[in-house]
């Protein structure tokens, strides 16, 4: 309820009924809320519809005077409570103060100020964001309609139809991070529709003549038509960016975090915008993104650079002496200016080479000029600015803000921009160092592409702050000198801007990473002299340290990344034309930025860039497509040249070349040159019969290819292709073969690949996740006793909520998340305490009544490892439950009473006293039937119908070295089976082990997983003793299951018979040790003179895990020479001494099975297919916090 700002109504009564009333105030109920009828159907239809904020405050309050008939509405409320608290606030605080004045007027003039007052300080005003009022409302209704919580943030919502069959449904489309819901009531028809985005494996817009511009959401096997939008371009450009927010979550194992700070954004800093927002913060927001996202790739900027605005300007340029059209761009540390069209000229100004900013004068050539002059003396000019002094200020407010590098001493002829020189550990260009060439022996075509790049550089200006034209892309082509390749790298991939904004930084990873050893680096150790091995760099320490620096340190600075193969090949060539450090930043644009999620564990870019190509293959050239497709041999080939830039696929010099050209115009280099590759070799592969074939006919072209631009052909290595020269593939030069591409396939553009690879993306995270959801479930059902379709539907509902989790704000901790469906481990499917009371509670065919609390914890201290609970243990533990024999099911309730899931300091033990009288105050009926049972189990027969178990029943398991079966998934999806033996440290028992060893040596993990379940039902060792308040703990466990149940009584009638039956068993096991005490002397035990006591192995070997060892039990027969000392006995924490009343799992077990009741029950079979589908039906939005519902 809120009180608003008051608003005249001059119809009151209209759709709204009277609930209450008096003299002053008025209290409606809008029609069709709470009643039924076909007028309450077509009210709620109506507000459906036009949106009306009655859907959200169904109750309002209205002010009105006798002597009027307009109405002031000044309270609403979403129920019925809520208003009448405003209505009874008012009886007792207005009410008595308005009949003393003398008009209507007055009255109501008090009222409203009145009003007006509680609305200005009322806490439902106190908004931090600039959201409408009917945005707010449609927050409001979304939460309530679809049970969202607050943490679901919505960005937009939209009037459209949806198709269910050929029924258009009219209603509200709402658009959240997490979700894509629609909402519609007509005509008493309500449809509720709830999609998650990373469910969606396809969005395309379409256009029928039956529906006109339509979207279409595909959700793996079903189709969701939605149409009638009034923008349907802006509707399906929001949806693809939450879409691919959704998937960049579970890929980059992140949470979407909004940007508050454009909440907070001075409107001064907005003043190009035109129109008024009426979007979201929230829209505005992922606009934000999306603009920052272009302008990074546009200008090859650090990924956290934040777009601050543009603006229309031009720029001063003194090789053309004129002006050029274009955008000014402006951020927190560069700007940036771009002709008109993009590629006339491009310039990169970072903050920190900013010397000084200054109005310049204004001339009718050039108005509003500002000039810029950086450091290395040159000045940019600027004109035509239409606010020229709010520009100044915010650069001078940026420049403030920036801390300047110190430089170190420039080379005067390269005119470098860089930091001072790196330390001396760090190698430079290993060519420099490793030249094939004698220091005589000068290529004349180096010297000439040398003397052509000195030319550009005086016209067009050298470092990061170059005017960069059409001239530069010609340059390219005709050849980068090597003596410079390593400088231009860093240029044109943006590098220089990451070094720059860094100083020290890959100093101080490299000083981190130094003798650390971790997964990625024994990976790195291995692949070090794999890395073009014949050349004379990577023959020596010096090339192989520098590789292993530069490939260490980034592991350690992207450890979701670490290390991946083909990384090592790349990084070898950085390293032959760069520095050191200079290497490190190229790799990091290279993986970050250039080439994302190529080198992660899946390499997902890899193959999205691999679904993208076949697309690009079945647009440009589709019967090529047609018959490589059957043969398999377009994903094996391209996933190869995307992942090495062709490096393992062409001699060295032309891939070199590649890499040029790679840096410059980015990955559409890759697609292009691809492309040609295939088209020029259409005919000969059409006429291939099998792969081996194809692949052959590929490898002999590129294999063919040459750069003209070196005169002697470098000897190819492991890598590269070895042949003889073939007559039908002449030699072709790399730079007439790019140039071809380029033309051939000029459409292909940086933002063409982009909307490509959201498309791919979605469908590639799902085929991993699958295939990784498969190899889960696989893994799991040997132990688990659930058939394959409820295992994929356990496994469905346990990764819905996993992920509803990581959506609104759960554990971030590694191996929880949405990220985790990605990960190649199925032991990472884990929940955590929260999470698996949730589940199990309500999965769980036992009922536990009023103990279910306390029993479901002992269950996760049973299962949990690192204080989480997989997925196995989960299936393996309900198996066991539904549909374990007896023993099994006896087994797992007796082991939760044992420590530590039963803890003898809990609250729980005061309950033991209280169950005990209960079994000890059995009436007469129990006691025969008890006595008649210790007398036939002392004859040794049981006549209960059901066969004992033999003394040692259960067969001997190796549980350590137990085969686990372990699915791999390669990078193709390929699900090939596979059996991978853990090792497990073995203990040598012969060797002794000190108590000063044993202190100092590090805990030991607590033996739990699924091998622990295992050695729980297939025990190699009989299950610890239990004492006596273990054991009444345990019957009050037992007794709670049995409520509600349809034998009740009868089955409470054998559990008061075994447990009475089992008290006497202890009871007489008791009387039996008291006998056999002895070395005891006023609780003082002898040990010898070493220090260790006297008890007997048996002993030991039962105290140890229950922990409720009796210092009674001692080796008879001990030695009497043997000095010993008497030592104070241990108290136990059980109140008494539990040992000197007992009782085995054998006892147990044997006692149940004589009640024929008891046998049933626990022998029972369960299915938990509907309660997985009712937890499933119930979207896991509505459970923000999970809590257990109550057994």
């Amino acid at each position: 309820m809120s009180w608003v700002e008051p608003q005249e109504v001059l119809v009151a009564k209209a759709l709204w009924s009277v609930e209450r009333a008096n003299t002053y105030f008025l209290l409606q109920r809008r029609k069709g809320h709470a009643d039924r009828g076909i007028g309450s159907i077509l009210v709620n239809t109506l507000d459906t519809v036009l949106d009306s904020s009655a859907k959200v405050a169904p109750y309002r309050l209205l002010h009105q005077t006798p002597s009027s008939d307009i109405c002031y509405i000044i309270a609403s409320g979403s129920s019925k409570s809520e208003i009448h608290k405003s209505w009874t606030w008012l009886e007792q605080n207005v009410m008595e103060t308005l009949p003393t004045f003398e008009n209507d007027d007055d009255v109501t003039e008090f009222v409203l100020g009145k009003i007006r007052s509680l609305a200005a300080t009322s806490e439902n005003t106190k908004t931090l964001s600039q959201n409408s009022k009917k945005f707010q409302e449609a927050t409001m209704k979304f939460r309530r309609i679809f049970g969202m919580p607050e943490e679901e943030k919505l960005v937009n919502y939209y009037s459209c139809s949806y198709w269910k069959g050929r029924i258009p449904r009219q209603g509200w489309m709402y658009l959240s991070i997490n979700h894509l819901s629609f909402y519609s009531f007509i005509l008493g028809i309500q449809t509720k529709l709830v999609i998650r985005w990373v469910d969606i494996t396809e969005l395309k817009k379409t256009h029928t003549m039956l529906v006109p511009e339509s979207i279409c959401v595909y959700v793996r096997e079903q189709v969701y038509n939605f149409s009638v939008f009034t923008n349907v371009n802006e509707t399906h450009k929001l949806m693809v960016q939450l879409a691919n927010i959704s998937v960049r979550q579970i890929i980059d194992k992140e949470s979407f975090e909004e940007d508050l700070a454009l909440a907070n954004k001075p409107r001064s800093s907005q003043k190009s915008s035109k129109k008024k927002r009426k979007s979201s913060t929230l829209k505005r927001d992922l606009d934000a993104r999306e603009r920052s996202e272009k302008y990074r790739l546009l200008f090859r900027l650090p990924k956290t650079e934040k777009l601050d605005g543009h603006i229309q300007c031009t720029v001063w340029a003194p090789y053309e002496k004129n002006y050029i059209w274009g955008k000014l761009y402006l951020s927190r540390n560069f700007i940036c200016f771009a002709g008109i069209p993009e590629d006339v000229v491009k310039i990169v100004i970072p903050m920190r080479n900013i010397a000084i900013v200054e109005k310049a004068n204004s001339s009718a050539a050039l108005p509003n000029p500002i000039s810029i002059t950086i450091r290395t003396k040159s000045t940019l000019l600027l004109g035509h600015l239409q606010d020229r002094e709010y520009l100044v200020e915010l650069i001078s407010d940026f420049l403030s803000k920036t801390s300047h590098v110190r430089y170190g001493k420039q080379n005067s002829e390269s005119g470098s921009e860089e930091p001072g020189s790196p330390p001396a550990t760090f190698e430079p260009a290993l060519r420099t160092i490793f030249c094939r060439r004698g220091s005589d022996d000068v290529d004349p075509k180096e010297l000439m592409k040398e003397n052509l790049w000195s030319m550009h550089f005086e016209e067009y200006g050298k470092g990061v702050s170059m005017y960069r034209t059409p001239k530069l892309q010609e340059l390219v082509m005709k050849g980068i000198p090597d003596s410079s390749r390593g400088e231009i790298w860093m240029l044109f991939s943006g590098a220089v801007n990451e070094l720059g904004c860094h100083p020290g930084y890959y100093q101080s990873l490299v000083e981190q990473s130094l003798g650390k050893c971790t997964i990625a680096t024994d990976e790195i150790e291995r692949d070090l002299h794999r890395s073009l091995p014949e050349h004379p760099a990577f023959q020596s320490s010096r090339g192989i340290d520098a590789l292993r620096r530069v490939l260490t340190a980034y592991a350690f600075r992207n450890p979701s990344i670490g290390y991946c193969q083909a990384m090592n090949i790349v990084t070898s060539v950085l390293l032959l034309y760069s520095t050191e450090e200079q290497a490190f930043w190229l790799l990091v644009s290279l993986c970050e930025r250039l080439l994302p999620d190529y080198y992660n564990t899946k390499v997902v870019g890899a193959l999205v860039d691999q679904g993208v190509f076949e697309d690009l293959m079945k647009g440009y050239l589709p019967k090529l497509h047609d018959h490589l497709q059957n043969l398999g041999v377009v994903a094996t080939v391209s996933l190869s040249w995307f992942l090495t830039l062709f490096l393992c696929a062409m001699p060295f010099n032309a891939a070199v070349k590649v890499i040029d050209c790679f840096f410059y115009n980015g990955a559409r280099v890759i697609f292009q040159l691809a492309l040609t590759v295939f088209r020029i070799n259409m005919e000969k592969l059409i006429s291939c019969k099998d792969d081996g074939e194809a692949m052959t006919v590929l490898s002999m072209y590129l294999g063919s290819i040459r750069n003209r631009d070196y005169k002697d052909v470098s000897p190819p290595t492991s890598l590269q292709v070895r042949m003889n020269p073939d007559p039908s593939f002449p030699p072709c030069d790399i730079g007439d073969l790019i140039e071809r591409a380029c033309e051939r396939f000029t459409e292909i553009s940086e933002t063409t690949i982009e909307k490509m690879r959201f498309a791919q993306r979605l469908k590639v995270v799902k085929k991993i996740e699958d295939s990784i959801a498969k190899s889960a479930i696989r893994s799991a059902q040997p132990e688990s006793k659930f058939d394959k379709d409820v295992l994929g539907d356990l496994f469905s509902l346990f990764k819905e909520e996993l992920r509803a989790k990581t959506y609104w704000g759960g554990d971030e901790e590694e191996g929880a998340g949405a990220g985790v469906l990605l990960n190649s481990s199925d032991d990472q499917f884990v929940a955590d305490k929260e999470l698996f009371i949730y589940l199990f509670s309500n999965l769980s065919p036992w009922r536990f009544g009023d103990v279910s609390k306390q029993v479901v914890q002992r269950f996760f201290l049973l299962l949990e490892e690192n204080h989480t609970v997989s997925f196995r243990e989960l299936a393996v533990t309900l198996g066991i439950m539904c549909k374990g024999d007896v023993q099994q099911k006896l087994s797992l309730i007796y082991r939760l009473h044992l420590p530590p899931c039963c803890s003898m300091d809990s609250p729980e033990a005061e309950f033991g006293v209280e169950a005990m009288q209960f079994f000890t105050a059995a009436d007469g009926d129990v006691n025969e039937v008890f006595q008649e049972k210790v007398a036939r189990l002392s004859n040794g027969t049981v006549d209960t119908g059901v066969e004992l178990p033999d003394p040692d029943p259960l067969p001997k398991v190796d549980v350590e070295n137990e085969p686990i079966t372990k699915d791999m998934v390669d990078d193709h999806y390929a699900m090939d089976d596979a059996s991978n033996v853990e090792e497990s440290g073995a203990i040598d028992e012969k060797s002794p082990v000190t108590e000063a060893e044993k202190l100092s040596a590090p805990a030991k993990k607590k033996p739990t997983g699924y091998r622990h379940m295992l050695a729980s039902k297939y025990p190699a060792k009989p299950l610890p003793v239990m004492n006596q308040l273990q054991f009444i703990q345990l019957c009050k466990t037992v007794y709670n299951m049995f409520r509600d149940h349809e034998k009740e009584s009868e089955l409470y009638q054998a559990i008061s018979v075994v447990a009475t039956l089992l008290l006497k068993m202890g009871e007489a096991g008791a009387q039996s040790q008291v006998s056999q005490k002895r070395d005891e002397v006023d609780g003082f035990v002898f040990v010898d003179s070493a220090g260790s006591d006297t008890k007997s192995d048996e002993m030991k070997e039962c105290d140890a895990p229950s922990e409720t060892a009796s210092m009674e039990n001692k080796q008879q027969g001990q030695d009497a020479n043997t000095e010993t000392t008497p030592v104070p006995a241990k108290k136990v924490p059980c109140g008494g001494d539990a040992n000197e009343w007992t009782i085995t799992f054998e006892q147990f077990v044997a006692s149940v099975l004589t009640e024929q009741a008891l046998t049933e029950f626990f022998g029972a079979e369960h299915k938990i297919d509907s309660e997985i589908g009712v937890l499933r039906s119930n979207h896991a939005v509505e459970r923000v916090h999970l809590t257990p519902s109550t057994p």
